[in-house]
């Protein structure tokens, strides 16, 4: 049997393409030959670049395009991310976050709740999926009469739980889905449920109670 180093370059490089990114990045150590396969073949290269972002190749499909093209995508992705370069822009006017009441960012979706100051009202932005046509989704979540008290997100479940208020002593929580935040959850056998709400003496905190089930 012939020593891998008389093997053709392109077969010793498709031979390294069956072995784990960490043991590969030791390969490229065995000699000069080895590590001019292993940098000369875009291939290799994309596994390589892959698990320096913590990632692995997925071996059940092939990258669309050439390994090159997949390269490049990828490289172009991650100078992109280092130095914020936008893919798209979408403005959406809402309180800033340094003084709104509360925000976060889960499943790709970005929500805002505004002070009661400036309206209590809940902003939602769906971040653009990838190799979507749709750029951004924007809505606003309130109710007539009723001020947004907090909500939760779980990516998991694709839920979205907003509590609104009268500001007396009713109130409501509402389920609705993460990824298309104005309606409601698709699993929900009960969408809105009424509460009882009583004031509390924290001024930050509002406790709701319906039946059994107390919710703060």
């Amino acid at each position: 049997m012939a020593p891998f180093d008389e093997f053709p370059p392109e077969i010793l490089a498709a031979v390294l393409g069956h072995v784990h990114p960490r043991q590969l990045v030791g390969c490229r150590c065995v000699s000069r030959l080895w590590r001019g396969v292993v940098d000369g073949a875009p291939s290799l290269q994309y596994t390589l670049e892959l698990w320096r972002s913590g990632l692995l190749a997925n071996t059940s499909r092939t990258p669309a395009g050439t390994p090159s093209m997949a390269l490049a995508r990828l490289t172009a992705q991650r100078a992109a991310w280092r130095e914020m370069q936008w893919a798209a822009r979408h403005v959406v006017k809402m309180q800033s976050p340094a003084v709104c009441r509360a925000y976060e960012l889960a499943g790709g979706v970005f929500a805002l709740q505004e002070s009661v100051e400036y309206g209590g009202k809940l902003h939602v932005v769906r971040l653009a999926q990838l190799g979507g046509n749709e750029a951004v989704w924007t809505g606003t979540i309130h109710e007539e009469g009723l001020t947004v008290e907090d909500f939760a997100m779980d990516a998991a479940e694709d839920l979205l739980a907003v509590f609104y208020s009268d500001g007396g002593e009713e109130g409501t929580l509402a389920l609705r889905s993460l990824s298309q935040p104005t309606i409601p959850h698709s699993l929900a056998a009960i969408s809105q449920i009424g509460l009882i709400c009583r004031l509390i003496p924290n001024p930050r905190c509002r406790a709701a109670r319906s039946e059994s089930v107390i919710f703060s």
